[in-house]
């Protein structure tokens, strides 16, 4: 298979695509409503947007999956691992969010979780 279309280099494309989007001011912005809903007691829990990150998670299970299978993708929980990605790259836009002298931290950091050694 090629390398342009394994596994492990669509989880780069989606870091990579992520974390460019940081530079935009109102990616920001989207991204400081987004964590309002999602804490807001006020806001019914069937509306938040858990649902999507629900969404990306479980569509990132199977690629997790055969990623393994093909030895590009380290051993452990699927859904585990996709968990992890996730919650990295939303830790990574809160950080930044808050602290954005710190800088956009290169995707990689976030791949490399997922990355078999």
């Amino acid at each position: 298979h090629s390398i342009l279309f394994n596994n492990i280099n669509k989880f780069t494309c989606i870091a990579k695509t992520v974390f460019e989007s940081f530079a935009e001011q109102n990616t920001k912005y989207l991204f400081l409503l987004e964590n309002q809903v999602m804490t807001q007691k006020s806001i019914p829990f069937n509306s938040k947007t858990l649902k999507n990150s629900n969404l990306m998670i479980n569509a990132s299970v199977p690629l997790i999956i055969r990623g393994q299978e093909q030895k590009e993708i380290r051993e452990g929980d699927p859904a585990t691992l996709a968990l992890v990605f996730w919650g990295a790259i939303q830790g990574v836009a809160e950080t930044f969010f808050w602290h954005p002298k710190l800088g956009i931290p290169d995707h990689n950091c976030v791949v490399n979780i997922l990355r078999r050694n």
